[in-house]
């Protein structure tokens, strides 16, 4: 069986960060939100469109609510066990 791929894996770590997004990635962009086997984590995920590329991108954004290496190690490991993700990008606030 072959695994859903994911163009873009958007890690966010701490759930204040996402809320500023979820609104507008539920209701813009239609993202479904799946909970994720082995994790306490929910995944939000959906389709963006690159008039400029003339592509979509399959899009995933998880927010962790933990800071830290180990547990964004951990969480993004299990990601890529469930799905082929092709680029990670990490999110959030510094300072």
């Amino acid at each position: 069986m072959s695994k859903l791929q994911i163009d873009i894996l958007i890690y966010i770590a701490l759930s204040e960060e996402f809320d500023i997004l979820s609104d507008e990635l539920i209701k813009k962009f239609n993202f479904i939100s799946k909970k994720l086997d082995n994790l306490p984590s929910t995944i939000f995920n959906g389709r963006v469109s690159s008039p400029v590329l003339n592509k979509d991108f399959e899009i995933a954004v998880v927010p962790v609510g933990k800071m830290g290496n180990i547990a964004s190690a951990v969480v993004v490991s299990k990601i890529c066990e469930q799905f082929d993700v092709r680029n990670i990008v990490v999110l959030g606030f510094t300072g």
